[in-house]
C-alpha cells in the first residue's frame, strides 16, 4: 500500500508446488454474514502471473475467474490491484488515514486449494503503526499472519493505521479493541462496558471458543452497522453517538448482538452456512433464528448486563412488534421465506417491501421471545432457549462438525420443552399466521395492550427531498385504494397548498371518514385524489399484569436476570 490515497491495494498472491497446466484464480461475490451478491472482482485490476522472471499467459474467463497458465511450473506469483473506497463493514476501504480489509473483496483463491494454509504478509503505509485482526501472528513477527484455510483468511477483516488500542481480558482469552476515528466516546467506559456486554454472553454459554478476539470499531459521522467473524467484528458508529443514553446503549446492544454471534451463525449455525460457495448465493431457510435470535438476544443481553432497565427493554419488545404489525408482508411471506429471499429481498429494499415481505431480523427476534416463553412455560422455568442453543453447540458444532436443518431444528426444541412444538412451526415460521403475543408472554405475567388513537390515518409515506413526493403507499390502507402512487408528488390539501411544515398538520386536522381531496403531480400532470381517511393503526404497549402467580414472578425475573 505504497499510495493509500489512491484508494488501491496491492496484492501478490504467490502458490508453492500446484503444479498443473492452469490454475483458476477466483474473487468471491459476497461475504460470509451479509447476503447480496456484491461482485467484488468490478474493483480488480491488472491481473499478471509470473514465474520467477517469466510471463505466464492470463485469461479471464467469468466475471470473477482468471485462468493463469502455468506450465506445471513449480512457483507462481499473481499480482493485482483492489480498489477500496467504499467504507462499511462488508467492504474495504483505504485513504490516507487508514486502511480496511474484509477479505472476501480483497483476497482472491486458487479453486480447488481453499483447504492450504495461507500465510499474509502486510507490508504496512510508511506512516502506520498498527495492524489489528483476528489472523494468527507468525512467531515473531508482528506483519505475517497464518490462516489455517481460506474460510479463516476471509473470515479474519484487518484494520490498518495508528488506530487507538485498547485490551482486556476474559477467562484469561485476550481481547482486543481497535478504534478508528474521532468521536465523543469515552475510551474507559468503553473498554469496562464492552467487558461486562462480553462477560455476560460468555456466561450464557461458558467457554469461549477461540484464543483471542479483536473488536474493530469505525467512528464516522453517519456510519453504522456489524459484522461477525468466528474471533472478531467490524462495529460500525457514528462519532457523535455516544453521548447520550439512548445512543451509547444503542452501541452496547451492537456490541452484545455481534459478539453473540460467535455462537450464533458462527458455530450454531444452519447446516448450508460453512463451508462456503463464494461464486454464488448460499441458501438459507434459517435466517430467522441465525440473525433473528441473534437480534432477541442482543437486547436482552443489553438488560441483562443492566443497560436497559426493566422499562426500556419492554420498550424495545414494543419497537419490534409495532414494526411487524406495521408490514402487510408479514401475511405474504413466512419467515423462512423472507430468509431463503435475503439475496432478492433484504438487501436489495424497494418501495414495496413492506408490502411484499418482512424482516427476519425484526419477525426473527420476536419468534425468539415466543419461543423462549414456550420452553419456559412447559418446562415451569427449568429451561430456555438458552439451553436450546448451548445445546444446538454442544451437539451438533462440536459432536458433529455441522450445522442443523430447519426439521432438525425443531426437533432439538420440542425435545427440550417436552411437548409438540408443531402448530408453532407450522403457523408462526412455515405459515404466515397473526403471532398471538399475549399467549406467549402470559409466561412472565406480561400482556400487549392496544392503544387507539382518533388520528385520522392515509396509509402512506413521502420522502422530503423538497418535492414531498410519496415514497409507500401501504397495502390496503385509504392511499392504496383511492390510486395514490408512489412517486406522486404531493401540492395541495383540500384546495391549500402545502409545505414541509404544514403538510402532516393539514392532513391531521382532518376527520376519520371524510372525504379529503389531494392534488399531486404525476408525470408532470396534476391529479386530484379522494381519499377517505380510515382510524389509525393501533400502537402497542407491553405491561404487567396486575396480579403476577408466583410462576411468573418467578420466571420473569430469571428471564431478565433479576434475581
Amino acid at each position: 500500500m505504497p499510495a493509500p490515497h489512491t484508494h488501491y491495494f496491492e496484492v501478490t498472491m504467490t502458490m508453492q508446488g500446484i503444479k498443473k497446466d492452469y490454475i483458476d484464480i477466483i474473487m468471491p461475490v459476497w461475504t460470509p454474514g451479509s447476503y447480496k451478491v456484491r461482485e467484488f472482482s468490478r474493483n480488480v485490476e491488472n491481473v499478471r502471473a509470473t514465474s520467477g522472471s517469466q510471463s505466464l499467459r492470463v485469461e479471464k474467463i467469468s466475471k470473477n475467474t482468471w485462468r493463469v497458465f502455468s506450465g506445471k511450473t513449480e512457483n507462481v506469483a499473481v499480482n493485482y490491484a483492489v480498489y477500496a473506497y467504499e467504507l462499511s463493514v462488508r467492504t474495504s476501504f483505504m485513504d490516507a488515514s487508514h486502511g480496511y480489509v474484509n477479505g472476501a473483496s480483497v483476497f482472491m483463491y486458487a479453486d480447488g486449494y481453499q483447504n492450504l494454509t495461507h500465510t499474509v504478509t502486510i507490508e504496512l503505509y510508511k506512516e502506520w503503526k498498527h495492524i489489528s485482526t483476528g489472523l494468527k501472528p507468525v512467531s515473531g513477527s508482528t506483519h505475517r499472519f497464518v490462516a489455517d484455510h481460506y474460510d479463516v483468511l476471509v473470515d479474519s477483516p484487518i484494520e490498518m493505521g495508528n488506530h487507538k488500542i485498547l485490551n482486556f481480558e476474559l477467562q484469561g482469552v485476550p481481547h482486543e479493541i481497535a478504534i478508528y476515528g474521532i468521536g465523543n466516546y469515552d475510551t474507559e467506559a468503553m473498554l469496562r462496558d464492552m467487558r461486562k456486554i462480553a462477560e455476560t454472553t460468555a456466561a450464557m454459554f461458558g467457554k469461549l471458543p477461540f484464543e483471542r478476539y479483536v473488536f474493530i470499531i469505525h467512528c464516522v459521522p453517519g456510519y453504522g452497522g456489524g459484522l461477525e467473524h468466528a474471533n472478531s467484528t467490524t462495529l460500525g458508529m457514528d462519532s457523535w453517538s455516544f453521548a447520550d443514553a439512548a445512543g451509547y446503549n444503542s452501541f452496547m446492544s451492537l456490541t452484545a448482538h455481534e459478539y453473540f454471534h460467535l455462537w450464533n451463525v458462527k458455530r450454531i449455525r444452519p447446516k448450508e452456512l460453512g463451508p462456503f460457495d463464494y461464486t454464488s448465493e448460499n441458501y438459507t431457510k434459517l435466517l430467522w433464528i441465525a440473525e433473528g435470535f441473534t437480534a432477541y438476544y442482543d437486547d436482552l443481553i443489553t438488560r441483562r448486563a443492566g443497560y436497559y432497565t426493566v422499562d426500556q427493554y419492554l420498550r424495545r419488545i414494543e419497537g419490534n412488534i409495532q414494526e411487524v404489525q406495521s408490514a402487510p408482508g408479514r401475511f405474504v411471506r413466512s419467515v423462512e421465506e423472507a430468509s431463503w429471499d435475503a439475496w432478492i429481498k433484504y438487501y436489495m429494499p424497494d418501495e414495496n417491501s413492506v408490502n411484499s415481505s418482512i424482516s427476519y431480523y425484526t419477525k426473527g427476534a420476536l419468534l425468539g421471545l415466543m419461543l423462549d416463553m414456550e420452553i419456559l412455560r412447559a418446562t415451569r422455568g427449568e429451561k430456555s432457549l438458552d439451553d436450546l442453543l448451548r445445546w444446538l453447540w454442544t451437539e451438533y458444532d462440536q459432536k458433529l462438525g455441522r450445522g442443523f436443518t430447519p426439521e432438525e431444528f425443531q426437533k432439538a426444541a420440542e425435545r427440550l420443552a417436552g411437548t409438540s412444538l408443531d402448530m408453532f412451526f407450522q403457523n408462526y415460521v412455515r405459515g404466515t399466521a397473526e403471532l398471538d403475543y399475549n399467549a406467549a408472554l402470559q409466561t412472565v405475567g406480561l400482556r400487549v395492550k392496544e392503544i387507539k388513537s382518533d388520528a385520522p390515518y392515509y396509509g402512506f409515506e413521502t420522502r422530503n427531498n423538497g418535492e414531498f413526493t410519496i415514497r409507500t403507499v401501504v397495502r390496503d390502507a385509504p392511499a392504496w385504494h383511492a390510486g395514490l402512487n408512489v412517486n406522486d408528488e404531493v401540492l395541495a390539501v383540500d384546495g391549500i397548498r402545502v409545505t414541509a411544515r404544514t403538510l402532516q398538520a393539514r392532513l391531521n386536522e382532518k376527520k376519520i371518514g371524510t372525504s379529503v381531496r389531494i392534488l399531486i403531480a404525476r408525470d408532470t400532470q396534476l391529479q386530484e385524489i379522494v381519499i377517505t381517511p380510515s382510524e389509525m393503526p393501533a400502537r402497542y404497549r407491553l405491561e404487567r399484569v396486575s396480579e403476577p402467580t408466583a410462576q411468573q414472578e418467578q420466571i420473569f425475573k430469571k428471564w431478565l436476570n433479576l434475581n
